[in-house]
């Protein structure tokens, strides 16, 4: 039994981007000794319900014999999930005889070998191992010829680009890339990955080599820090507490934030070399870059964080800072704070939850003309589930920011991206008027109003409705709450 660890040299190493073959070696080191320990655990488990003994031989004499095919079995990333989930739940033992034939034959599956600027990559196309999307047990959904031949066209053109262009990157996945998954027909996700599937990543079609070069990046950055996480903490303990990352519509705990700023960044360095290829690569990189600036800058403080977890959170801050020094065209710049900055307002109203004590002495405030008191603080960000939701004004946004024809309409929304800010404010008010509760039309009140906080002024105004009162002017009752009489409370991270 081997004791692993991570030296600061080496975690600074991980934490600055893609890492060289030794570095993944020494990641899927520790990988293989987990699942060891877990593969003698789980017999230990079950020594009394089932014959193991024979399989388990198989696999001990092999490992003697042929310790290199033992390891490219265990280190199937389904391997790893299956072993995560018979220990939880004693089921799926028969997995065992799908481990010995491996032994024997080879994992299942198509080995697709591409090589490009003499840089190889070996990986598995996975389609019939139970726990290949990483969750309960599939039946097998093999590919068909024209189906398996779009895969591999798609992966040597996307092994073509990153060769050429993100040698980097390249060599990390050749070295730490292991096996690809299909997704089944119906579920309709970029990509995905498990902490207990090192270097396995599950995959939508894709339509170009573009899309899938990037989704491959990223998802192995999760199998890098999933690793980092099997060996130290990046988190001090669990205070429950929820940040906003604003590639999401939920919010996220610390390491699922931590998880996604050293993921995306990544993904920014490959669209900071891409953006030259068209108006979309260029929207791309600014608004990838925009996003984790922002998600960085708000965990900065996190007292949950490690000694670790800090020195990530620094490394992807300065990854961010060199990514600044690129250049973008400012009108496109303007759409993106634009985007982004429509997506917190909506966030905020769904997940902040302001102090009711102090909405209710606001709401008295204004109700007897007094002034204003300080706004009420963030108490709590509320979970929520992750939505595919999107926004006409959000589209609108999205089109012109690539210089693509958009509805022309009447609405605010449209007013809104015309630039005609005070049509778009008085829009807003009116749908405010018709349907209170409308959270887009009081996020894009915010966009068209200078300081106005969207979830502290929303709940003032339903706490004075629900009062029977007159409904106040929104954009009236956001001026007085935001008098420089007063701060503003923390909006995202508070306790």
């Amino acid at each position: 039994m081997r004791i692993h660890s991570l030296s600061t040299a080496i975690l600074d190493e991980i934490f600055a981007g893609p890492v060289p073959e030794a570095t993944m070696a020494k990641l899927k080191s520790t990988q293989y000794s987990l699942r060891k320990l877990r593969l003698a655990a789980l017999v230990q488990v079950i020594a009394s319900e089932t014959d193991w003994e024979h399989a388990w031989q198989i696999l001990a004499d092999a490992d003697e014999d042929r310790p290199d095919v033992v390891r490219d079995v265990l280190m199937h990333p389904p391997v790893g999930v299956w072993l995560v989930s018979a220990l939880r739940s004693g089921k799926g033992l028969e997995y065992f005889d799908r481990l010995t034939e491996a032994v024997r034959t080879g994992i299942p599956g198509t080995l697709h070998r591409t090589q490009s600027q003499g840089i190889e990559l070996d990986v598995v196309i996975d389609d019939s191992d139970p726990y290949r999307e990483f969750g309960e047990p599939l039946q097998p959904q093999p590919l068909g010829p024209a189906e398996l031949a779009g895969w591999r066209r798609l992966l040597d053109e996307a092994w073509d680009l990153l060769t050429e262009r993100h040698k980097p990157y390249a060599r990390e996945l050749s070295a730490g890339l292991s096996a690809i998954v299909p997704i089944s027909s119906g579920r309709r996700i970029a990509g995905a990955s498990s902490r207990a599937a090192f270097g396995g990543v599950a995959l939508s079609p894709k339509d170009n080599a573009t899309a899938l070069a990037e989704v491959l990046i990223h998802e192995m950055q999760h199998s890098k820090i999933n690793a980092v996480l099997d060996l130290l903490p990046l988190q001090d303990g669990d205070s429950g507490r929820m940040y906003y990352a604003p590639w999401r519509s939920d919010s996220r705990p610390l390491i699922g934030t931590l998880h996604g700023i050293y993921a995306f960044a990544s993904v920014v360095e490959f669209w900071e070399v891409e953006r030259f290829a068209d108006r979309t690569a260029e929207f791309t990189f600014a608004y990838r870059r925009h996003q984790v600036s922002e998600a960085t800058a708000n965990i900065a403080g996190a007292p949950d964080l490690t000694e670790h977890g800090r020195r990530l959170a620094d490394a992807v801050s300065a990854r961010m800072a060199r990514c600044h020094e690129s250049t973008v065209d400012p009108e496109l710049m303007e759409i993106v704070t634009q985007i982004t900055d429509d997506h917190r307002a909506i966030w905020e109203l769904r997940h902040n939850e302001r102090d009711q004590a102090a909405v209710e002495h606001m709401a008295s405030a204004w109700l007897s003309h007094s002034t204003a008191p300080e706004l009420p603080k963030v108490v709590r960000v509320r979970p929520g589930e992750q939505t595919m939701s999107t926004s006409v004004r959000l589209e609108m946004l999205k089109a012109k920011a690539l210089e693509q024809d958009h509805a022309d309409t009447d609405g605010p929304d449209a007013a809104y991206v015309r630039g005609d800010h005070d049509g778009a404010r008085a829009g807003y008010v009116a749908r405010i008027r018709q349907e209170p509760g409308d959270i887009h039309a009081w996020a894009g009140l915010a966009l068209t109003t200078k300081s106005f906080v969207p979830d502290a002024t929303f709940a003032v105004y339903q706490q004075i409705r629900a009062r029977g009162w007159q409904a106040p002017d929104p954009v009236e009752l956001a001026a007085w709450m935001n008098s420089e009489l007063h701060r503003v409370g923390v909006a995202v991270g508070a306790d």
